[in-house]
């Protein structure tokens, strides 16, 4: 879609650094984003090296004189650029005296969208010298009853164009947005601490040009108060403040305990952000706050606590304790004392943050903003562009406890850098020079505890400058365990399970851990899962190579050598740590299942009863904890094992187990039958005893196992919506198992 934007306010230089100059290159580079060409027609460019949106920019000189003359021009003009060209909706931002856009709409029936900042008229005649009311009055109702569609960006702002004559059903509330690319919870602040001598300091901010009703005097007087207790308090003011700020601050002994940064670009503004420890956005208690503070939203989109006045759009968007404080507008004492809470918690502030976070990045962008105003204009399938499509599959997930680092890992720009600086193939020594990155696909995502990722990866060849691509899985985890997966997986790759591997079997060669994401970053292993291939073939051919894989870990000396990686905690898992976890899985039963409660406990009972009669473990081996179907990656002939992060010494029953009472949920699964696939289920042990001398003590602790998986696969069971017809034949088949363990172990 074609726009012509119009902005008549000689008050904007397009390419300033005006919050309202923001505003219209923000939502000029969303629409640019979106697919649609812009073409902004305005009296005041901007410095030429200024920031320039990705728009065509017409300057239409305005010339000194009547503003009604100035109007007249620019509708001749816009109906010019309209008849030379295919242009599909005019957008205009209101200004007082414009009508250029009403005008325009009437002559060419282009639709129009008119966005309102603010209520210019009233403004106007309350505080500048208003020559004529009625015929402004007249220009602002042509404006509103002309346009098809009316966004403002508060509520307040809805009922008074509403009052001023729009047709309520034309008028939409949108609130101001953040640029994602600018603003985002991963952003660093660090380098600003430390260049304005912050690092040991609790820091308050205020970001913006304080007018006069951002009440700069109680978030002063706020800070006096909190550094009476505590004196590390300091405040830092980002943008134009106040003539008499010296003179204020003296009044308070605030002197050496305010920073003032002054204006800084927009663009370098999130660093300034991320470096508060409480970010402000302090107002008056005006009657009739219509604003829609930009701050606010970049504050929070940056994931750094936040305090807002409980005042208009910012009491209805905070949800107060939840995704920000809210304090009593023009009270110091309570400004002061969400501050000091916030501190005095910090493990929730930052849970606090994230959530502010998560609801910005989620409801409050440019991009979205941009897209809900085209579909006034277009809601036809045909006006959601592919790259506003691409823009959504590519949206990061906002995880409640993985927070920033999920969200860095999924964005390209912000994955790229650390990526190439980790991995050996982009390293200065490296075969290939680091270019972008592609498609991030999500493999496997576990809410609040893990995700993996897969990279598309383009470079160029340092010998002969060609372009190169690579697939690389990412394994995100909320704790540190990625540390130890590299080390454990380079382990394996090191000592059999590498590019000389015996039998075809592999572990994908760990490449990096990468840090500031807690990701461990792997190679990509073609192939398929054992449940993947059930669902179009016989896998009973498959299921020797099964059984050689896991028999070829367990095999393995232990301990094995570092190789170079350093010392690798190696875990243990045995019986006792077993009838641990089906205590804890018995507990998520009674919140799921209370009316099977019964029959669960006898079933949990008779398990505690059987593992004390079960023989000893002789000998520890490697097990892997969770060998299943889908740990299994079938290749033209070769298997590839994968998913070592439970990797510990333990009874090789386990995994044995583990494998065959998952065969059997597959079969139930793919075919509707629990004993679809029991006969692989006896080949696969018959396979394995031939590579491993088992004695009867295995034997029984391999039924044992069997039975308390069945057990913990109830859980599962019990708490997927899909698998809810599973839960009685496994609870049935767990029951026939301890009826028949002397059977069964045999």
């Amino acid at each position: 879609m074609n726009i012509l934007y119009i902005c008549a306010d000689k008050g904007i230089p397009i390419r300033g650094h005006k919050g309202a100059a923001v505003h219209v290159r923000a939502m000029s580079n969303a629409f640019a984003r979106a697919g649609h060409t812009v073409t902004i027609l305005t009296p005041r460019p901007g410095p030429a090296d200024g920031p320039a949106p990705q728009a065509e920019i017409i300057h239409v000189p305005r010339p000194d004189g009547d503003e009604r003359a100035y109007a007249d021009l620019l509708f001749q003009t816009a109906l010019e650029w309209v008849e030379n060209g295919r242009f599909h909706m005019i957008y205009e931002r209101y200004s007082l005296w414009s009508d250029a856009g009403a005008r325009l709409a009437r002559e060419t029936r282009l639709p129009l969208v008119l966005e309102v900042n603010a209520p210019l008229l009233e403004e106007a005649a309350r505080y500048r010298d208003l020559t004529d009311y009625e015929q402004a009055a007249a220009v602002e109702t042509a404006q509103f009853q002309a346009a098809r569609a009316i966004s403002v960006v508060s509520r307040q702002l809805r009922d008074y164009v509403i009052k001023r004559g729009a047709a309520p059903q034309a008028v939409h509330v949108l609130p101001n947005g953040i640029d994602p690319a600018l603003f985002h919870p991963a952003v660093s602040g660090g380098k600003v601490r430390d260049r304005l001598g912050l690092k040991e300091k609790i820091v308050v901010g205020f970001v913006g040009r304080a007018r006069s009703w951002h009440d700069l005097p109680t978030l002063l007087e706020a800070v006096a108060r909190l550094r009476r207790t505590e004196p590390r308090y300091h405040l830092l003011l980002v943008g134009q403040m106040p003539d008499d700020l010296d003179e204020q601050l003296r009044e308070r002994s605030l002197a050496r305990a305010v920073t003032v940064a002054g204006p800084v670009p927009h663009q370098e503004a999130p660093g300034y952000m991320a470096a508060l420890d409480v970010a402000v956005s302090s107002h008056l208690p005006l009657p009739d706050f219509y604003f829609s503070p930009l701050k606010l939203f970049e504050y929070l989109a940056c994931g750094v606590p936040t305090v807002a006045a409980n005042v208009g759009q910012p009491a209805q968007i905070i949800q107060d304790g939840e995704t920000a404080l809210l304090y009593r507008p023009g009270d110091a004492a309570s400004l002061a004392d969400c501050i000091a809470s916030l501190m005095a918690d910090r493990r929730e502030a930052r849970r606090m943050a994230w959530r502010g976070a998560a609801l910005t990045l989620q409801s409050f962008t440019w991009d979205k903003n941009a897209e809900t105003v085209a579909g006034w204009v277009d809601d036809s399938p045909a006006a959601v562009s592919l790259a506003a499509a691409k823009a959504a599959c590519a949206a990061p997930i906002l995880d409640d406890r993985l927070h920033r680092r999920l969200y860095m890992a999924m964005r390209p720009d912000l994955a790229g850098p650390l990526l190439a600086r980790h991995l050996p193939v982009f390293q200065r020594d490296g075969p290939a020079r680091f270019k972008r990155v592609g498609r991030i696909r999500v493999l496997k995502y576990k809410p609040g505890r893990r995700c993996v990722l897969l990279y598309e990866l383009y470079g160029r060849s340092r010998k002969d400058n060609c372009p190169v691509r690579y697939q690389v899985v990412g394994k995100l985890f909320r704790d540190e365990r990625g540390r130890r997966l590299h080390k454990l997986q380079r382990m394996l790759w090191r000592n059999g399970f590498g590019p000389e591997a015996s039998g075809g079997v592999y572990v994908p060669n760990s490449l990096a851990y990468i840090p500031k994401m807690r990701l461990q970053a792997q190679a990509y292993a073609p192939g398929q899962t054992l449940d993947e291939l059930a669902e179009t073939r016989n896998i009973g051919p498959l299921i020797p190579q099964a059984a050689y894989g896991l028999a070829k870990l367990h095999n393995l000396p232990a301990p094995l050598p570092a190789n170079g990686d350093g010392p690798v905690e190696m875990r243990s898992y045995f019986l006792d740590d077993e009838l641990a976890n089906l205590e804890q899985f018995t507990e998520k039963l009674a919140q799921a299942r209370p009316e099977d409660m019964p029959r669960i406990l006898l079933l949990r009972d008779a398990l505690f009863a059987w593992a004390d009669e079960l023989p000893p473990l002789d000998t520890a081996v490697h097990v892997h904890r969770d060998f299943y179907y889908s740990q299994l990656l079938f290749n033209l002939g070769e298997l590839t094992l994968i998913d070592f992060d439970l990797l510990a010494y333990g009874d090789p029953a386990i995994d044995a187990a583990n494998f065959t009472a998952h065969l059997y949920l597959l079969g139930l699964e793919k075919k509707g039958d629990l004993h679809a696939l029991a006969f692989e289920a006896e080949i696969f042990m018959l396979a394995y005893a031939r590579l491993r001398p088992l004695d009867s003590g295995f034997w029984a602790r391999f039924a044992f196992y069997q039975a308390a998986t069945f057990y913990r696969l109830l859980r599962v069971a019990a708490f997927r919506p899909q698998w809810a017809g599973y839960f009685e034949p496994l609870l049935r088949h767990t029951a026939v198992c301890l009826e028949r363990r002397e059977d069964f172990a045999l």
